[in-house]
């Protein structure tokens, strides 16, 4: 129900201590016209996480598989193309011809421009070449036409048309940006057929989906073989099997134990891993939905393989798997944050930890058995794909193929110090897939903290009402915040005392905390509000009261474990709520003063001291407080001096962070887009819903017709 109790272990403390609603104002005056809520994004703050995540992946963005699910914006996918990402993962079809058609656009302007040079010398040499054309043209400047076709240049009175060689030339440019698109999702019925069109009209971008049974490759009722392959040579679809590793959400399921379901036997003087007659045959499914053919029970002559036996790597040809891509294995049941109000840094990262071994345990007892198996199976290399936002910084510390090393030579299956122990490149590579850290959210923070992420897209709403003593609303409800998450659905920036209840369609209610005199910069103050257009002047109410110990708030001393605990002594510990707040608020009073430096207050933890009884030195230092009438002194009666109490008024702006900001970002039409503080545009959310009946797409002409046509003009 609305209003109802939040999430405790959310509750309390600075989560971004250092993200201010002054770096989401809107410039030029902007906020006075937007109807909120609405979607902010910035594209500076986007550059930020895709720098961060080239960092953990030591600057490796080819193993990178983001999901656009979070962003669904066209112009911030362009700035991850232009950064360097060209693997995408998507979950609808509506995503997939979003991201086509970006794709296209860009590679179309790419295209454009490194020809530009040629066109124009192409241009003189026919004026050259023409008399009557050089007479005709001279002076008179070729225009470029619109940027959907950049290849065609137009005179005032004659066209210069594509010729096959460039198109041939343009299709080839744009298979070598290499942009590849997984569809992380098991698609059937008009949804498949859907990325069969999108794959025919696109056929320069690498497409994939994901299966997890055999009969996954075909919608026929026999499943036959010859309309399984016929249909992955038409369409260029390829496919990444779905394994289930304990999430059972989607997949195959590679069963409790795959270590475990196998045992050792001769083959020669080699030793492979085979069924053991305890098995259920699970991995077996897995190994069976890599091919595009059956194997059993029908006639061999028609098998490419040519072989009916299952068992020897040795005789399978490489036919049978065709279109096959590698294994998707998404582990995202692990997915507990490790941050959490009250948590010391040791208690998130002993949390962290025990995480980590989940993840460790998982790939160690399930995914490097089953590739082992996979790859003695005759398995051609694969891509393996895993890990979203909760799991992929584990992902990167393990190392798969090492794992699978020990497996194989634990088995005896290769020599210690072989060139085939080393893998020999059948793991062509790892690629993780989170999504989340582009925008960045609450959830992600405590799920990933520290890792310098920073959120990139939040709400920007107002307070509507203030219908009781220590209460306020925000115009955020469900139909515009994602609630599916739990409560608090989000995080009010700067208002650490501002925390979310239950929200309802339309409605978010916010408990006011203590009395705080909260300046940990002056978009605090009421002064301060009113000038950056964050205050509403109409009903000013008075000081609100901290609710009783029965109230709705419980543990009001814990504080987010990511603002950085300080330990006075083994028992006693400064909040990182007040920390944060100090080192604030030392910086504002410095800037009052024009000292630029601030004296420090009473320690924390001592009885009857508040948090806005702090001011701290940037090492989080205390000492005695001050007396006497400092500027912002909240008991002096100056109406230019601010006041230093965080109370809300009707009609303040308030941005807030979402708990989820995936499902948030769908819910938005609109988003405004801004880049260094300056506005880029309101633009559509062009990717979010779901397409039912899309429109047309006509089919492109193929690479091979390309070529073909190629080769008859010039007679080769």
């Amino acid at each position: 129900p609305m209003g109802g109790l939040p999430d405790a272990s959310r509750v309390g403390g600075v989560w971004f201590p250092d993200t201010s609603p002054e770096e989401w104002v809107l410039p030029n005056g902007l906020a006075s016209r937007v109807i909120t809520p609405a979607l902010v994004v910035d594209l500076e703050k986007v550059r930020k996480n895709v720098a961060c995540v080239k960092r953990l992946l030591n600057g490796d963005l080819s193993r990178w598989r983001p999901h656009l699910k979070t962003t669904k914006l066209a112009v911030v996918w362009v700035e991850l193309v232009n950064l360097g990402v060209r693997n995408f993962k998507v979950a609808t079809t509506k995503e997939s011809f979003v991201l086509a058609v970006t794709l296209d656009a860009w590679a179309d302007t790419r295209w454009g421009n490194d020809v530009s040079d040629e066109k124009t010398n192409l241009s003189k040499e026919k004026e050259k070449g023409d008399g009557a054309g050089a007479h005709r043209h001279q002076g008179k400047k070729a225009k470029t036409a619109p940027s959907n076709n950049p290849l065609k240049e137009t005179f005032e009175d004659e066209k210069i048309q594509e010729s096959p060689q460039a198109l041939l030339a343009k299709r080839l440019a744009k298979e070598n940006f290499g942009f590849d698109v997984l569809v992380a999702y098991p698609l059937v019925g008009a949804a498949r057929q859907r990325l069969s069109v999108l794959a025919k009209a696109f056929p320069w971008i690498r497409w994939s989906v994901l299966i997890e049974t055999p009969e996954s490759l075909t919608e026929s009722s026999d499943g036959g073989f010859t309309d399984r392959l016929t249909r992955w040579e038409q369409d260029n679809v390829g496919y990444f099997v779905d394994v289930n590793p304990g999430m059972h959400r989607t997949g195959a399921e590679a069963g409790e134990d795959v270590r475990g379901a196998y045992h050792k036997s001769f083959d020669g003087d080699r030793q492979l891993f085979s069924e053991n007659e305890n098995s259920d045959g699970r991995a077996e499914n897995i190994w069976r939905t890599c091919q595009n053919c059956v194997l059993d029970n029908r006639d061999t002559s028609h098998d490419p393989g040519g072989s009916a036996d299952t068992h020897d790597p040795g005789s399978a040809d490489n036919t049978k798997y065709k279109g096959f891509r590698g294994i998707h294995f998404y582990e995202g049941h692990i997915s507990d944050p490790v941050a959490r109000s009250g948590a010391s840094t040791e208690e998130v990262e002993v949390l962290r930890r025990k995480r980590n071994d989940s993840c460790r345990s998982l790939y160690e007892n399930k995914l490097a058995p089953l590739l082992c198996y996979l790859k003695q199976k005759g398995v051609p290399p694969i891509e393996l794909v895993t890990s979203g936002t909760p799991g992929f910084t584990h992902a990167l510390r393990l190392d798969v193929v090492a794992e699978m090393a020990k497996l194989e030579m634990a088995a005896a299956c290769v020599s210690v110090g072989s060139e085939e122990a080393k893998d020999g490149g059948w793991l062509k590579t790892h690629r993780v897939s989170p999504g989340t850290v582009v925008f960045h959210d609450w959830r992600g923070e405590r799920q990933n903290p520290n890792l310098g992420l920073v959120p990139a897209a939040v709400l920007m709403t107002r307070v509507v009402s203030l219908p009781a003593k220590n209460r306020a609303t925000l115009d955020c409800g469900s139909k515009a915040l994602a609630a599916e998450a739990g409560d608090p659905a989000c995080y009010v920036i700067g208002h650490p005392t501002w925390r979310a209840l239950a929200c309802s369609e339309e409605h978010l209610p916010l408990v006011i905390g203590e009395q705080t005199y909260l300046s940990s910069s002056s978009y605090f103050s009421r002064h301060a509000r009113e000038q950056n257009g964050l205050h509403s002047a109409e009903n000013d109410h008075s000081i609100y009261h901290r609710p009783s110990a029965s109230g709705v708030l419980a543990g009001g001393e814990a504080s987010g474990a990511d603002a950085g605990s300080i330990y006075v002594d083994d028992t006693r510990r400064k909040r990182p709520w007040d920390v944060a707040l100090a080192k604030r608020r030392v910086e504002f009073v410095g800037t009052q003063t024009g000292t630029g430096t601030g004296t420090t207050l009473a320690d924390p933890c001592s009885p009857g001291t508040h948090a806005g009884d702090l001011i701290g030195d940037k090492n989080g230092d205390t000492v005695p407080p001050r007396t006497g009438n400092i500027p912002g002194d909240a008991t002096k009666d100056d109406n230019d001096i601010p006041t230093l109490q965080d109370i809300p008024t009707r009609g303040d702006l308030v941005f807030v962070i979402p708990e989820h900001i995936c499902p948030t970002v769908n819910l938005a039409e609109q988003a405004i887009v801004l880049d260094k503080g300056k506005l880029v545009g309101v633009v559509a959310v062009e990717a979010r819903g779901h397409e039912v009946i899309p429109p047309d797409t006509a089919p492109a002409i193929t690479t091979e017709a390309l070529r073909k046509a190629v080769e008859e003009s010039t007679g080769s």
